[in-house]
């Protein structure tokens, strides 16, 4: 035996951890897979070309501030703007990857990745196939794609949402005390993100006193109870409509008070149907709720009570720097929004989002709500419904979807960013719904029977009636109209021969695999159009107004003037050292992009001379006419438009338009174009709702430029400007009122008007009214507060009284 061979050889070692071979280390599933190409596929569609997009009046207000907070300046928690996370996280994120739109929006980015991946985490009561069916939903929402482009609070809303509905449900099967802190800490980040939060967990604590309830209630309890809130429900319903037949116009022009108590009855009356809905669910036998509550004692609520203080305290105060923030957060929050909801802005009507879902939430909507609707419809059997999944689940997910609708629809403040919040739960019950149907069918006897030929059959059948339907065959001899009739035609045959093919199948197939072929068939086409509308949204019409998931939104003129200015002052004076002008009106979001610029001068809606002397001057079209006697014609003019607006037609909508609508097939056309490529005949230069600015460049400066865009002889020696020959500084004659809000104050006077008395009329934009004064500046009488009602106001704008006396306000909103 060689000894000296043997201690010589190197001794055994364990392979490290760099050493390990990496899909050893993943070891996933197919299903683990099939979650990880969607993380993927998510972290490509929220990233890509991420800072394309000019950023809207909102998204500068959140980015801005974030960079003063980044930038040592600080930041103080001011309910306005929601709460203190969105600022914190944006910071941060300037620190490591620096600042720019892009960086801007890697947050909500993030968080929309998350998003796709939490379902994963459903499964116990999803099943894997509703899990998955959520995961993939989500990936191509329109609206979920949208706002994780969008620097905005609601994307984190919906995590935190998710978050806090799996740290309950996860608590009440497992009992172990981290869900309470998870729970904890997702609900104080919540509330620290937006005050919708406080209806998050409204919807969440409401759900769990019904669910202990039920558990300790009898059957008999539980059948009388149902029944005497169905009464209640049915007794509001009715009162709703007898106040609306008995209502007569107030003689003061205010809403009587029939207008009134009506969204509220309606209010509590869709609230106590949630709780039915949920009802149609809960099982009978079981005691999850109140077995979880018993366990829960006050030792084991410690720890999530620290974390709750703990972060509220850390992210309120910004770290220990603005103690007042501990009342604004709580107090000042919740005062504020409640204080907001009257004012109603953007005055959406009540069916805003069930209008806004079908252009972007094809399968949450038209899925989702007949899902409901049929939930609600079963509330009143004495059997809860087990076969769709896990009982407490569904009765939740029945609740929160209805309970969502209810709230945002009735709340005075809708938005398009808000649709976020009953869509999710919407989401949730479809992907329920279809998980389960993928479950139970013999997809493997389905395909071999030929089942995909099926669906292709259909898919031909559909658009061979689209034909059928959308053509007018034998209107004459033309070459259009032949052309037309043989379409027609083409359609039928084609529609005849698919129906024999439909009936061969259907001897294959059975009953049960055509009815599989239609289902798979009409569950491809919403997908196919979702896809659509979700990449129309986020990559093509990013920065338009034909979106109605928009709005104050950032037209795409602002990064083409701010690159000119950027190359204006590289060329002229280095650097970004370009002293220029900008007004009140449009500041946002062009702040955000002049943060760079120390010599920018900033004159509000008062031009003055100096302002109006620099080399580039920016003009709001409201402070157009004050500025051009200061400019002359030293300057060469370029209209663009700031912030801009989706067209609101569908406002006023009432059963009658809508069968006008469905009858008039121009009209029924042109919404099936707006739907399908949000063409609404509208060019985009005369578009109705936009706020357009003038960027002035002086010739002088431009001549160097030529390049830019003008190519005319410009003379080396300007001409004198005949307006400041003559100009003069004038002190005021009177000045009238000071800021403020009583009698006599303004809060930004918008209009004014002589009326036959000599009375001075105000138009009062800031406080929602007009106030009268005498010609020596006496306040003598206001009307007006804000609302939509009759002699109600919402940032009234002109103002002129007629010889007869009679006053007109032009009511901007």
């Amino acid at each position: 035996m060689d000894h000296t061979a043997a201690s010589e050889r190197p001794p055994a070692t364990t392979a490290g951890w760099m050493d390990r071979p990496l899909a050893a280390a993943l070891n996933l599933n197919r299903e683990q897979a099939v979650y990880l190409l969607l993380l993927l596929l998510a972290v490509a569609t929220r990233f890509w070309d991420l800072g394309a997009r000019a950023m809207s009046h909102d998204e500068s207000l959140h980015a801005l501030f974030s960079w003063k907070l980044y930038a040592g300046e600080g930041y103080e928690h001011d309910p306005m703007m929601h709460g203190p996370f969105l600022f914190h996280a944006n910071a941060l994120i300037y620190f490591l990857f620096g600042v720019s739109d892009f960086t801007a929006r890697i947050v909500p980015a993030l968080f929309g990745v998350v998003m796709v991946g939490l379902p994963y985490f459903f499964r116990r009561w999803m099943g894997r196939a509703g899990a998955l069916t959520a995961a993939v939903l989500i990936l191509v929402s329109p609206s979920l794609l949208y706002y994780s482009r969008y620097i905005r609070n609601d994307i984190y809303i919906t995590v935190w949402t998710l978050l806090l509905a799996l740290s309950l449900f996860r608590y009440v099967s497992d009992r172990r005390p981290v869900w309470l802190s998870v729970a904890s800490a997702t609900l104080i980040l919540s509330i620290a993100t937006k005050e919708v939060a406080f209806i998050t967990a409204f919807i969440g604590v409401t759900f769990v006193v019904l669910a202990l309830l039920w558990e300790r209630s009898s059957d008999r309890t539980r059948w009388v109870v149902q029944m005497a809130v169905s009464a209640v429900l049915l007794l509001l319903v009715a009162s709703t409509l007898v106040l609306q037949l008995a209502s007569e116009p107030s003689a003061t022009g205010q809403p009587s008070l029939a207008v009134q108590l009506t969204p509220n009855l309606l209010f509590v009356a869709f609230l106590l149907l949630s709780a039915l809905a949920a009802t149609a669910f809960l099982p009978h036998d079981r005691r999850d709720f109140s077995e979880a509550a018993r366990q829960t004692t006050w030792s084991m609520l410690r720890l999530p009570a620290i974390v709750f203080v703990a972060i509220y305290v850390v992210l309120f105060t910004t770290f220990f720097t603005n103690p007042k923030g501990i009342l604004t957060g709580s107090v000042g929050a919740v005062g504020y929004w409640l204080a907001q909801q009257p004012v109603q802005r953007g005055s959406q009507p009540w069916y805003y989002y069930f209008f806004l879902m079908p252009f972007y939430e094809l399968i949450p909507y038209f899925l989702g709500l007949p899902i409901l609707g049929w939930i609600t419809s079963k509330a009143w059997q004495r059997r809860p419904m087990l076969h769709l999944g896990d009982s407490y689940w569904l009765g939740f997910l029945a609740y929160w979807a209805l309970t969502s609708l209810t709230i945002y629809s009735w709340a005075g403040e809708k938005m398009p960013w808000l649709v976020v919040h009953p869509a999710l739960p919407l989401l949730f019950l479809a992907a329920q719904v279809i998980g389960r149907w993928i479950e139970r069918q013999d997809w493997h006897g389905w395909w071999r029977r030929g089942g995909p030929a099926m669906v292709g059959v259909g898919f031909l059948m559909v658009v061979s009636l689209y034909v059928l339907i959308r053509v007018r065959p034998l209107q004459g001899f033309s070459l259009s109209q032949l052309g037309a009739t043989s379409r027609w035609l083409m359609a039928l045959i084609v529609l005849v021969l698919l129906l024999w093919v439909t009936g061969r199948y259907w001897r294959r197939l059975g009953i049960d695999g055509l009815l599989n072929s239609a289902r798979a068939l009409l569950l491809l086409v919403a997908l196919a159009f979702t896809v659509r509308f979700a990449w129309m949204a986020a990559y093509v019409n990013y920065d338009l107004a034909n979106e109605f998931l928009v709005y104050a939104h950032g037209t795409p003129d602002i990064k083409l003037v701010m690159n000119q200015i950027e190359e204006i002052s590289r060329r002229t004076v280095g650097g970004r050292a370009l002293a220029f002008s900008y007004d009140q009106e449009s500041v946002w979001p062009l702040e955000w992009y002049v943060k760079d610029y120390p010599n920018r001068i900033f004159y509000g809606n008062e031009p003055t001379k100096a302002a109006m002397d620099a080399a580039v001057v920016i003009v709001n079209s409201e402070n157009e006419g004050k500025a051009k006697p200061l400019l002359g014609d030293r300057y060469y003019r370029f209209e663009h438009r700031v912030v801009w607006w989706p067209v609101e037609s569908y406002k006023g909508l009432t059963p009658a338009r809508i069968l006008e609508v469905l009858r008039d097939r121009a009209r029924f056309d042109h919404w099936l174009t707006v739907w399908m490529y949000r063409d609404h005949n509208s060019s985009y230069a005369d578009w109705p709702y936009q706020n357009r600015f003038s960027l002035y460049i002086r010739k002088d400066i431009l001549n160097q430029m030529w390049d830019l865009g003008v190519t005319m002889a410009i003379p080396s020696e300007m001409p004198a400007d005949p307006y400041l020959e003559v100009w003069q500084e004038r002190p005021a004659g009177l000045t009238i009122g000071a800021a403020g809000a009583t009698l006599g104050q303004f809060n930004q006077p918008r209009g004014v008007d002589v009326g036959p008395d000599g009375n001075v009329y105000v138009v009062d934009s800031g406080n929602n009214r007009v106030q009268v004064l005498t010609a020596q500046g006496e306040a003598l009488y206001a009307f007006g507060e804000a609302g939509t009602g009759p002699g109600q106001f919402t940032e009234p704008w002109g103002i002129v009284v007629a010889p007869s006396g009679d006053v007109y306000v032009a009511d901007t909103w």
